[in-house]
């Protein structure tokens, strides 16, 4: 699954974060362990790229992700680390040259 980071983010303490979040989520594997990676390093942000491994005869894995992903969020906000948000956009007005 991708998740963006601001590059104003302390990328350590967001892997970290991730990764111990996906890898404490009831019903996934301990074995290969969760990882995080870095994906894509985009214009706004950086897309980072975590792993879990789950076995889908006893779960169901859009179920994991999805609570993966609530953890994720609840875990960044309680450290103090916000998502990107598309929606900011800062704008530089300049004075045309005349």
């Amino acid at each position: 699954m991708s998740l963006p980071i601001g590059y104003d983010s302390d990328l350590q303490q967001v892997v970290q974060i991730t990764g111990q979040v996906a890898q404490a989520t009831e019903g996934v594997l301990a074995d290969p362990p969760a990882s995080v990676r870095i994906q894509e390093l985009g214009p706004d942000d950086i897309m980072l790229e975590v792993r879990f491994w789950t076995d889908s005869r006893r779960s169901d894995f859009v179920l994991m992700s999805s609570a993966i992903r609530t953890e994720i969020v609840r875990a960044l906000k309680a450290a103090g680390i916000g998502l990107p948000d598309p929606d900011v956009r800062i704008l530089t007005f300049r004075h045309p040259e005349v």
